[in-house]
């Protein structure tokens, strides 16, 4: 095993340089996997530049590795793993995030919202997200906890598996939803969650499905993935136009769109009874609604936060063909071209869904 290997250190806001670094030392119950893959997504743009959330605690400390959507190999087994619980060769994604395990939240099952995320130094209290405040994957090598470890089915491309992390995010949306079979779903956003959450939608039996947007190249992907319609925002009384291919308006909207304009459409084109999935996070926007709406229409109103228990799932639906990954890998980058990989799925004019780096 090497003692070192090339990573992509974020050094300081918005420079990122691939050096030599020391591979990562196992503790007890750890597993150290080579990566093949890791997708970059709009997180990881916002951490290179100081501006998420609050730019104190992500990442904490500079120099730093981001990446958090990755797939891999296991390598070595770190003290207190055997090979009878994971075996060197298994193919694996992993957990974004490490959870405390003792809070009310994770005891209920609710790790995705450990009750030790946030607020200052929420890692010396036993949760941390990897690529956001611990090292991350744009590197050869990653160390893990073993619970924190999916096995990938064999059928799976690199960049197809590293594309089920944000599939777990789409699936556990669409569990909020609770979408039944012959029910109408409408979308909002065309982005990867979006496109992720449609196809997951059709799976689920839902019989129409449809997206709105304002990029004419990626509505025109929704309908390639099995959209029956898509609604371009840009026209005039979009709202309108989804009641009346919803017949009345839809029986679950999930928004993907992440603005205050989104969550005042899914409100409006939600039916009477229905419910409406918030999935997109608008950055502190607020956003002014009329309460009697939800009132009057007893809408069920619900939040979509991370993944929890949908991985497996995710995978397994990728693998069975109900999830079109491949579509949704806009391009692929060495990780010597790390920059470039960025620069890529910046430039709005690539229009990328994902861009994936193979370290």
């Amino acid at each position: 095993m090497p003692k070192t290997m090339r990573a992509a250190v974020t050094v300081a806001w918005n420079e990122v340089r691939v050096m030599e670094v020391p591979v990562p030392a196992l503790r007890p119950g750890e597993v150290l996997c080579r990566v093949r893959a890791c997708g970059i997504c709009g997180t990881d743009l916002k951490i290179m530049a100081g501006v998420f959330a609050d730019s104190k605690k992500w990442p904490r400390e500079l120099p730093f590795i981001q990446g958090h959507e990755w797939s891999g190999e296991v390598v070595a087994l770190g003290p207190g793993v055997t090979q009878e619980d994971i075996k060197i060769g298994d193919r694996v994604v992993g957990e974004s995030h490490m959870f405390c395990g003792t809070c009310r939240m994770c005891q209920e099952g609710n790790y995705h919202m450990c009750d030790r995320a946030g607020g200052e130094k929420a890692y010396e209290k036993g949760f941390y997200l990897y690529g956001h405040d611990a090292p991350g994957a744009f590197a050869e090598y990653v160390a893990r906890p073993l619970s924190l470890l999916y096995r990938v089915p064999e059928s799976l491309s690199w960049e197809e598996a590293a594309i089920g992390n944000q599939a777990a995010v789409a699936l556990h949306l669409a569990d909020r939803g609770d979408i039944k079979a012959g029910y109408k779903v409408v979308v909002l956003g065309p982005g990867h969650l979006g496109l992720l959450s449609l196809q997951i939608a059709k799976a689920m039996g839902a019989t129409t499905v449809i997206v709105t947007g304002r990029d004419d190249q990626r509505l025109a992907l929704a309908r390639e993935l099995g959209a029956d319609y898509t609604v371009d925002i840009r026209e005039d009384a979009p709202e309108r136009r989804i009641l009346e291919l919803t017949g009345g308006g839809a029986d679950v909207v999930l928004e993907c769109a992440g603005t205050p304009e989104a969550v005042c459409t899914a409100l409006e084109v939600a039916r009477k009874g229905g419910k409406v999935v918030l999935g997109g996070l608008t950055g502190g926007k607020q956003v002014a609604i009329d309460p009697d709406k939800l009132v009057l229409k007893e809408l069920d109103v619900r939040g979509s936060h991370a993944r929890v228990n949908s991985q497996t799932r995710a995978l397994e639906m990728i693998a069975k063909g109900l999830i079109n990954a491949r579509k949704l890998v806009s391009f692929t980058f060495p990780l010597e071209e790390i920059n470039k990989a960025y620069n890529t799925f910046k430039d709005r004019n690539n229009r990328a869904i994902r861009v994936i780096v193979q370290p």
